[in-house]
């Protein structure tokens, strides 16, 4: 059973017969996706509007959802129209009321944001933060988390959070960027508003170039944060994160399962997966090993060199490289040749290095009868922090 089902089975009951959940937190974060500008035609929102009101604006003015095959859905903006037309059409969720409503995208400054506020009878306020979407530009924001302390998204996300007034217990989510987002607004939002916060959920969301550790509200939010993976997860493991999180089980194989919309479900919560999978932790051991030897001013120029090949090629959004898909190859081809030999020997390098990383990282795996169990319990970071400072 997945979100869609718990929709089915569970959208009959009421916030004040069975309380908000952290299934309802997911899917208020993925709803999150959802394009509300088109439908709205604002992109700075603020009024009252019940999801059925905007469900029934969908179908009148946009058409009805299209049918998916969520298995091989990429855009998550297709995947969250499903979701609200299932929603509006629930007990639980018709009448919860959309408050407010963010969404700024600009290519050239290379910013790809969303917030949303949402408010029902009997469950916490909702500030949800969109995740990346499949523009270019949103994922170019992504990557320069590897070297930035505050990318332009974050600095959106703090400011819609002072901007709001919290008027009872509040949920702060979001899931991939999304969930960054969250984190960075709560680690350095307003005391006073925090205190208002009940609980800050990342669904498998990149960390940070800094130790969460050194943002401002560190120890007071920390007991308050719940960050929940798949087995196979990747993007939720990128960077500096928290090491406490929950592992579930996905529909989904491999570097797919970040698709939430898979994550199984079991009554009001996730199924417990236990623990990350090797191929996980193995993925997750290269990454920190290969950035830790990388200057940050080296990982600004890494990304540089991966965008300005993909600009080249005119293409706006990742699903569209494969239209044209041969011609789009040839494009960078083209773009990579045009690279200063600095560029391409540091490209070259770095490639060479993330291969020498991951042969590490798999020889330990299969060498090391506690590879698991060191990583996942933490010990195996803290036994390398050990080894670099000696």
């Amino acid at each position: 059973m997945n979100m869609l089902d718990y929709l089915d089975w569970r959208g009959d009951l009421s916030f004040a017969s069975a309380p908000f959940n952290e299934v309802d937190a997911l899917i208020c974060a993925w709803l999150s996706y959802y394009e509300f500008d088109d439908l709205l035609h604002d992109a700075d929102f603020r009024g009252c509007l019940s999801l059925r009101e905007l469900g029934e604006r969908q179908l009148k003015e946009l058409g009805p959802a299209p049918r998916l095959n969520l298995n091989f859905t990429i855009d998550p903006s297709l995947s969250a129209t499903l979701l609200l037309t299932k929603m509006y059409d629930t007990v639980r969720f018709r009448d919860m009321r959309l408050l407010r409503c963010r969404e700024i995208f600009d290519e050239k400054a290379g910013v790809q944001f969303a917030a949303m506020s949402f408010s029902a009878e009997n469950a916490p306020y909702i500030v949800a933060y969109r995740g990346t979407d499949t523009s270019i530009a949103g994922w170019k924001e992504d990557f320069e988390l590897s070297f930035l302390e505050h990318v332009p998204a974050q600095t959106l996300a703090l400011q819609y959070l002072e901007e709001e007034t919290l008027p009872r217990s509040t949920v702060i989510c979001g899931h991939s960027k999304g969930g960054n987002l969250a984190l960075y607004a709560a680690l350095n939002g307003p005391a006073e508003k925090l205190r208002q916060v009940e609980r800050i959920y990342n669904f498998d969301g990149p960390g940070f170039c800094v130790p969460m550790e050194t943002m401002p509200r560190f120890d007071m939010i920390q007991s308050k944060i719940v960050t929940v993976v798949p087995e196979s997860s990747v993007i939720g493991m990128l960077l500096e994160h928290p090491e406490t999180y929950r592992v579930v089980k996905s529909d989904m194989v491999s570097i797919f399962q970040h698709n939430g919309m898979m994550w199984q479900v079991l009554g009001d919560h996730f199924v417990d997966a236990g623990q990350l999978n090797l191929s996980s932790v193995i993925v997750d051991r290269t990454m920190e090993s290969w950035l830790e030897k990388m200057p940050l001013e080296e990982r600004r120029e890494a990304v540089k060199i991966v965008f300005t090949v993909l600009e080249g090629t005119g293409v706006r959004n990742f699903p569209d490289l494969t239209d044209h898909a041969v011609r789009n190859m040839l494009l960078m081809l083209k773009g990579v040749s045009h690279l200063s030999w600095p560029q391409k020997k540091l490209a070259a390098r770095l490639i060479l290095e993330m291969i020498k990383a991951g042969n590490v990282s798999a020889y330990e795996a299969v060498s090391h009868a506690d590879f698991m169990a060191e990583w996942t319990e933490g010990r195996g970071k803290a036994r390398r922090q050990a080894e670099r400072e000696s």
